[in-house]
């Protein structure tokens, strides 16, 4: 009720006054309960990102998360979270909430530019009211439809080191943003740091395994394998499979060429032109010679990249060439290919590591390599060795040797020809490798050809490029196989040229001292064989001629026996063919048979030691005659065992009287005790002698000699030797 005064008094103001104070307390305390609401938010917000980040290890996530909390805990309209990029110079949102959160994620922010720049640069909370006004301000995409007048950033920092934003914004003249709301907000960027250290190191821990992985899994594939072609393929395909990229190559020195071969290539590498290249060619020669990585981010404009292979680099792409080390040294190149955007330098020290893998597993299987080629060396060796040791055949030898040549010294064709010193000219032998079937040379003077140019020489003629010789076409052989390299290596042996030994090839040769040995040692080989060869041949032909002395010599002294006893004139050479006859018809080896016929001829030489008057008395011998007839066999013991080449062939004179009875002399042997040869002859004697005239008889008819022998056949003669005569008398009629 209004006073008629229109005037409050003391008391109402006071009531008033007490009203207004209940007001302001309810007020304050409606303010203290929104507060501590806001504030029990904020600390559940922080709890419960704080369990997201011990739950997951997913970094998306956890931001995203950190960005709706920052949106919704702090009334904001749009939120985001930065991260900075490996290269330092920008921050990019990962997580952002709000109508424009996409167009927040394409626009990074670079360092030290507008507000947010500024702040990521400084390392420090800030909040911008009514940002507007202030200078740093510009345009964000996403923040430029509705004007926002507050913003507010806290870098995410880990050890003081920047590694991300946490960034809120949201606009009206009554929504300024306060102290308060900056704690709450690097609360969330603490929390962000730890969410990125923990994916961090995560991310490294799994990057760490993986890397493990790779490098046991090629590990345990170079192992698995001693081929250089398989390793390279290897390295290759784990060096892709980590960049995740498809174009590569593997280039080793092939030291034997001296030039960088291409060995395993992928994607584009695969249509290179040139896949041989020198020192410093190229990318690959480049590195091989610095032993250093090298980095491209555009291949196609590289300086370095080998102009004729330009065309197998896609545009637009990056790479780096890694050399390939081992123990002994650099030996190759692995280069890989990827798109510009992607950078290879952060795989660069696992790459290196797959390389220096590899280059030890191709160097272990090198060695290996080249110790098995020595053993096949020296296995070649021996079997070359071997056939000069056991075959008399020279051309057999040659063959052997010369397929070894063509298998160990990778050539198109090898040659032998024989030197003729009295003819001064040299002669074809034998060939292998050659597109005719066999070719034949003409006889070439010393001098003449270029085999008569390496023995007039006398040393090794090497000529790299045929086709630049002025008589190239002089040589049919030369012209028609399109021969293009020669070498030429004289077969000497004790100083003397016993042939030459060439090699052809229709490409260019690459010579190193161990090729050059094991050529020589070789064409060593091949001397060897030819000298054994002649060698052999001349103590054949002397053994011959030394054995036609010898038989003379024998024949010689049974036709002087004949002439001292003329009683059996023509006995000898007539028991001589048909004992000879015997023994083969009853299987007897022939040199037995040489042995037999020698004994034959000696069977009487004892009785060079029989007085004349005895050896030639025509009537009956008294008792004491015979006592020194029968001494004859022991005669020629005596006189024939000193002689060693005789000595074989001592069976015949010294027991054709014994008797198969035991009944005969000198020894009184008894069955087979008598050497097979003595019984052999003891029938022939006894049946030519039997046929023959003699002063105190005539010769017998062959009918009373057939039964004479068959009525001895088990007393004097061996009966079985006695069937297989008769047989062979019957078969021979």
């Amino acid at each position: 009720r209004l006073r008629s005064t229109g005037i409050f008094n003391p008391v109402e103001l006071s009531f008033l006054t007490s009203i207004a104070n209940q007001i302001s307390v309810a007020i304050e305390s409606a303010n203290l309960f929104k507060e501590t609401v806001r504030r029990a938010q904020e600390s559940a917000a922080i709890a419960e990102v704080g369990r997201d980040i011990s739950a997951t290890l997913q970094l998306n996530v956890v931001l995203n998360r950190i960005a709706t909390y920052a949106k919704d805990l702090l009334s904001s309209e749009s939120s985001a979270v930065y991260l900075l990029d490996p290269s330092k110079l920008s921050l990019s949102a990962i997580a952002a909430q709000g109508q424009e959160a996409d167009a927040i994620r394409n626009d990074p922010i670079e360092m030290g530019a507008g507000i947010l720049g500024d702040i990521a640069a400084n390392k420090h909370g800030e909040i911008v009211n009514n940002s507007e006004n202030d200078p740093r301000a510009i345009a964000i995409m996403g923040t430029e439809a509705n004007v926002r007048e507050h913003i507010m950033g806290v870098p995410v920092l880990e050890k003081d080191q920047l590694t991300g934003l946490v960034v809120v914004w949201r606009s009206g003249i009554e929504n300024e943003y306060k102290p308060s709301d900056l704690d709450f907000l690097s609360s969330l960027a603490q929390q962000a740091a730890t969410a990125i250290k923990n994916a961090s190191l995560y991310d490294e821990a799994q990057r760490r395994l993986r890397e493990v992985e790779t490098i046991n899994r090629l590990s345990s594939s170079m192992r698995e394998t001693q081929s250089q072609t398989e390793m390279c393929n290897i390295l290759l395909d784990e060096a892709l499979a980590v960049l995740d990229a498809s174009n590569g190559s593997v280039w080793i020195h092939q030291p034997s060429i001296n030039m960088i071969v291409q060995r395993a290539a992928r994607g584009a590498a695969m249509n290179v032109n040139v896949t041989q290249l020198k020192f410093g060619d190229g990318i690959v020669g480049h590195v091989l010679t610095t032993g250093n990585s090298y980095i491209s981010s555009n291949l196609k404009e590289d300086p370095f990249l080998f102009d004729e292979n330009r065309d197998a680099v896609f545009k637009g792409y990056g790479g780096a060439g890694i050399p390939i080390y081992s123990t002994d040294g650099i030996l190759g190149v692995l280069i890989v290919q990827l798109e510009s955007s992607r950078r290879v330098e952060n795989r660069l020290n696992l790459l290196e590591t797959l390389a220096g893998i590899a280059g030890n597993s191709i160097h272990r299987a090198d060695l290996f390599e080249q110790s098995l080629e020595q053993v096949r060396k020296l296995m070649t060796l021996r079997d070359i060795d071997a056939a000069i040791a056991s075959s008399t055949d020279l051309r057999v030898t040659l063959n052997i040797l010369m397929d070894h040549a063509l298998r160990h010294l990778k050539v198109d064709a090898v040659d032998i020809l024989i030197y003729h010193p009295e003819l001064q000219s040299l002669t074809f032998l034998c060939s292998i490798g050659f597109r005719s079937a066999s070719p034949t040379r003409p006889l070439i003077r010393i001098g003449e050809g270029l085999a008569g140019q390496v023995v007039m020489k006398g040393r090794l003629e090497h000529i790299p490029n045929l086709q630049e010789m002025i008589d190239y076409t002089g040589d049919p052989i030369l012209a028609r196989e399109g021969f293009s390299a020669y070498i030429g290596i004289p077969l000497i042996v004790k100083g003397q040229i016993k042939g030459v030994f060439e090699i052809f090839n229709r490409s260019p040769l690459s010579l190193n001292d161990e090729w050059m040995h094991f050529m020589q040692t070789l064409a060593g080989q091949a001397a060897i064989a030819i000298d054994n060869s002649q060698l052999f041949d001349n103590l054949q032909r002397s053994n011959q001629e030394i054995r036609q002395a010898y038989d003379t010599t024998l024949e010689g002294w049974a036709r002087a026996l004949e002439l001292r006893d003329r009683e059996t004139e023509g006995h000898t050479r007539r028991v001589t063919k048909m004992t000879v006859q015997l023994a083969r018809y009853m299987g007897v080896s022939d040199d037995d048979v040489v042995n037999i016929y020698r004994g034959v001829l000696l069977h009487d030489i004892g009785k060079m030691g029989v007085p004349d008057q005895i050896l030639r008395k025509t009537g009956p011998l008294a008792d004491h005659e015979w006592v020194e007839m029968r001494k004859h066999p022991q005669y020629a013991f005596d006189l024939l065992s000193p002689i060693p080449y005789l000595r074989p062939a001592l069976d015949i004179p010294y027991c054709h009287h014994e008797h198969w009875d035991g009944s005969g002399y000198p020894r009184g042997l008894k069955g087979e005790q008598i050497p097979l040869a003595a019984r052999i002859f003891s029938i022939v004697d006894i049946w030519d002698a039997l046929l023959s005239d003699r002063p105190y008889r005539d010769a017998w008819p062959e009918e009373k000699v057939t039964a004479y022998i068959k009525d001895i056949s088990g007393t004097i003669l061996d009966p079985n030797v006695v069937k297989a005569f008769l047989k062979m008398i019957v078969e021979d009629i």
